[in-house]
């Protein structure tokens, strides 16, 4: 009985890599996309706070300096918001994107897995039918030796 060969087994072996990578490619994107996404969280946090406190301060005093650089302040604080809100826009779509590329590198695994499983069972096949074959000419000959023509 010849041992089975799949001729595509390299291939399978590099879709395999590349779905390693594109796990790990995937699992950075997303580990980004939480940092950032904390980062904005904080930061919300941050004008939730400095909010609360303006308004502290200008229920108790109102100078014109002091609202100015409040003022300054928060604009500076709002800026801050919307570019982090677009960094994680843009780290979100870069995790779709991680996640479209595992996709497809799951799909191609699974496409040369199934034909690796269909190659097995068409060998597997073909070995029983060179068996039986084998054996039924074993029992002819036997056959024909315990029952001489005369």
């Amino acid at each position: 009985m010849a041992k089975f060969n799949f001729r595509l087994s390299k291939v399978h072996d590099v879709s395999l890599l590349k779905e390693k990578e594109s796990q790990k490619e995937f699992s950075e994107a997303a580990r980004k996309l939480t940092e950032e996404q904390e980062c904005l969280d904080e930061l919300k946090l941050e004008i939730k706070e400095e909010y609360k406190k303006s308004r502290k301060q200008f229920s108790k005093s109102f100078e014109a300096k002091d609202a100015v650089i409040r003022s300054n302040f928060d604009r500076k604080l709002q800026r801050t918001k919307i570019e982090r809100e677009n960094i994680v826009k843009g780290k979100r779509k870069v995790v779709e994107e991680k996640r479209e590329q595992l996709s497809e590198a799951m799909k191609r695994r699974k496409m040369v897995e199934k034909l690796k499983e269909k190659k097995l069972y068409s060998y597997k096949e073909k070995e029983k039918r060179i068996e039986q074959k084998e054996l039924d000419d074993m029992a002819g000959r036997r056959h024909i030796k315990a029952n001489p023509r005369r």
